[in-house]
């Protein structure tokens, strides 16, 4: 025998349940539903490729689905970020890119994109590359007044910047050559690994990089750091003064390394994996795991994060403009 004071609200509530199950955004209802699927654009067994393992490895006890990694290679990372942008934007596939990779409408004179920034939302920051400023040990260079004073008086000093034209290194050191007034040529490199040999064989005089790739080399003193370009000094290296504490304030602080995920991911999937990412950051485990990559642990999300992309954005966009790679 039915209970009729019982059944229509029983009908209702049942009703009112499914009907927020189907209103939610597709794929954020189960997530994660199968393991996740964490791209990185750079080699194996790099400071890149390195992190994202670290954080694959310690985040899944966070998101409760295993995290496997998966390497997407080619045109500075381009590549990677070019699949992200394709893939259903349900957070089962995340990638590890920087700022090159996901503006791409800024960078075709350097090289070709299927993907733009609209493509991307930014999940989480988790950590900093930190670009350094290298010569050889012996080098009469010893500061970067020194260089600047140097080139000033010989135009055209030549260096490479790590992964070659159209990354934060390069952009960075044409934002410091505008303001100090000095003419430097950039020298095409496959990668920063290719930096230490030519200056070690004289063929170059300065490079830029992570500092993470000079590490071994500045421990043996085959190398010598002349700034940083980052907002604080370095905890491991505290001699080596920033651009800024030497009067060379060029708006850089470093380049960042975040997870994104293609651009219409729900907010809610967005948040569970902020989520993991800020517990992962806080994890003993990964802190350890990361400093001997050289790369420090900085979380930053939200509203930080995008002011962050904003201000680069700004600086990018002018000296491109100046250099004639965009309009």
């Amino acid at each position: 025998m039915v209970n009729k004071e019982c059944s229509f609200p029983m009908v209702f509530l049942f009703f009112s349940a499914l009907f927020a199950l189907t209103v939610l955004p597709a794929g954020a209802a189960e997530f994660p539903a199968r393991p996740v699927t964490y791209l990185v654009g750079y080699p194996p067994g790099g400071q890149a490729d390195a992190a994202v393992r670290i954080l694959a490895n310690v985040g899944q006890k966070y998101l409760g689905q295993p995290i496997t990694v998966e390497s997407k290679l080619g045109a500075s990372g381009q590549i990677c970020a070019d699949y992200l942008a394709r893939q259903k934007p349900d957070g089962h596939t995340v990638g590890h890119l920087t700022y090159s990779q996901t503006h791409g409408e800024y960078f075709s004179h350097f090289r070709d994109a299927t993907s733009t920034s609209k493509d991307f939302r930014v999940v989480a920051q988790y950590m900093l590359n930190i670009p350094v400023v290298v010569v050889r040990a012996d080098d009469a260079f010893n500061t970067l007044k020194d260089l600047v004073e140097y080139t000033k008086k010989n135009p055209g000093l030549t260096y490479a910047p790590g992964g070659g034209k159209g990354n934060l290194f390069h952009v960075s050191m044409a934002i410091f050559a505008e303001k100090v007034g000095i003419q430097l040529v950039d020298v095409p490199t496959k990668g920063e690994g290719e930096i230490v040999p030519q200056l070690l064989g004289g063929h170059l005089r300065v490079g830029v990089g992570n500092i993470s790739t000079f590490i071994p080399f500045l421990k043996a003193g085959k190398v010598k750091a002349l700034g940083l370009i980052a907002d604080d000094r370095y905890a491991d290296y505290p001699a080596v003064p920033t651009f800024k504490e030497q009067g060379y304030d060029i708006g850089m602080g470093g380049s960042y390394q975040a997870a994104h995920v293609p651009a219409k991911t729900p907010d809610s999937v967005v948040a569970k994996l902020r989520d993991v990412i800020k517990k992962t950051c806080q994890d003993p485990e990964f802190i350890s795991g990361m400093k001997p990559l050289g790369a420090p642990v900085a979380y930053l999300d939200g509203e930080a994060m995008e002011k962050r992309v904003n201000d680069i954005t700004s600086l990018v966009v002018r000296v491109f403009k100046q250099f004639g790679y965009i309009k």
